[in-house]
């Protein structure tokens, strides 16, 4: 056990948890991240970088949402690199895609492109289905931007059938 010895080190972990939490459930975005901002305080004191994962993470997409990219881009590649260095995987499509998203809103087309590849490549190798219908989602709101319609509706059915439970017909 990591904690083994380590009762204040524990506690922290769980209080860090809690902010988490926290974070999760605010209405008001900036409190949500300052919760969040506490989580990677309190994991970066006591070396817990599995709880950087997704507190960076969620940073990230509520400044995407907010319109500020930069300081979007920051933090969900943070979450990117937490995620790589402690095996923490779950989240790491949602977390590419964010990134795409990132890159579309600021028009870098093909920087997008590969973000979304990526998490789209991602959520197969770990058979996350929702994940998977997200990026497919984010693949519809790219070809749509770009013009291609076709493309678009592919994607969207794609996302579509994931999202009700069935099996898309290739």
């Amino acid at each position: 056990d990591r904690f083994a010895g380590k009762p204040h080190e524990y506690r922290l972990y769980q209080l860090a948890g809690a902010y988490h939490i926290l974070g999760n459930v605010m209405i008001d975005k900036e409190k949500s991240i300052m919760y969040y901002k506490e989580e990677i305080r309190i994991g970066q004191q006591i070396g817990a970088e599995d709880l950087l994962v997704n507190s960076n993470m969620n940073i990230g997409s509520i400044y995407q949402r907010q319109g500020k990219l930069d300081s979007a881009l920051i933090y969900s590649l943070r979450g990117i690199q937490y995620a790589e260095r402690t095996g923490e995987k779950t989240y790491e499509g949602r977390i590419l895609e964010n990134v795409g998203n990132i890159y579309l809103k600021q028009n870098q087309i093909d920087s997008a492109a590969y973000w979304f590849r990526r998490s789209v490549q991602v959520n197969k190798e770990q058979n996350n289905i929702s994940g998977l219908a997200s990026a497919y989602t984010s693949f519809a709101n790219f070809y749509t931007a770009k013009g291609v319609a076709d493309s678009g509706l592919h994607y969207a059915k794609e996302a579509f059938f994931l999202s009700t439970g069935l099996k898309s017909a290739k």
